[in-house]
This record gives C-alpha cells, structure tokens and sequence, in this order.
C-alpha cells in the first residue's frame, strides 16, 4: 500500500544483496534511483533502463530527483520497463520453476551417489 503512493524510491545503500524492497518497487512501477553498486546495476540497467543508478556524490542525485519529478514521461518508460523486467525474470512463476529445477538436479545427483 505504502509503495502505491510513491513514485520514486531512493537506494543510497552501498551493497544489497538482492534487494527484494527494490524488486517490489520495481513492480509496482515505482522508478527506483539507486546508487551504483552491483545488484543494482544488474536490476535497474541495461537497454532501455528500469532505473536510475548513480555513484554516491549528492549533486548527481539532486539533480536525478529533479529529473523524476520535471519530466513525467521518463518516470513512466522507467516504471514500465521495470515492472516487465521484474515480471519476466523475478516473477513467481520463474522462482516456482527454478526450485524446482534445483530439488530436480539434487534428488537426480544424490540417486546417483546411492
């Protein structure tokens, strides 16, 4: 509900593992601006962008918040590229299907050691 009525969610953090606030964010449409660190170069790049990722110096975000806020039709294609990346890679039913590859694989290799 909190993430409804927002339209940007900052990440200032400097390292996330893989950061499920960010994925949810992602989701509901939500630009995250994060800085630039691994996991969230992963997430939020690429072609076209899902996000916004920075180094740490707090003019660059200054200056991405104000982005957000003046140019409404790039908080949009962020939103929408984040929501189908997190839909096609993160969704349910990719997780559902990787566990069970994973229980698959290791119920096939412990068979095997028997």
């Amino acid at each position: 509900a909190l993430l409804a009525m927002i339209d940007v969610l900052l990440v200032p953090s400097e390292w996330e593992g893989q950061p499920l606030s960010v994925l949810e964010a992602m989701q509901g449409g939500v630009v995250v601006i994060g800085r630039r660190i691994p996991n969230l170069d992963e997430l939020l790049r690429g072609e076209p962008a899902a996000g916004i990722v920075l180094p740490g110096d707090a003019a660059l975000w200054a200056d991405a918040i104000a982005l957000a806020a003046d140019q409404p039709e790039i908080l949009a294609a962020y939103a929408r590229e984040a929501a189908s990346r997190v839909n096609e890679h993160h969704g349910l039913p990719r997780m559902v299907a990787a566990v069970d590859a994973m229980y698959r694989e290791s119920f096939a290799a412990r068979r095997g050691a028997w």
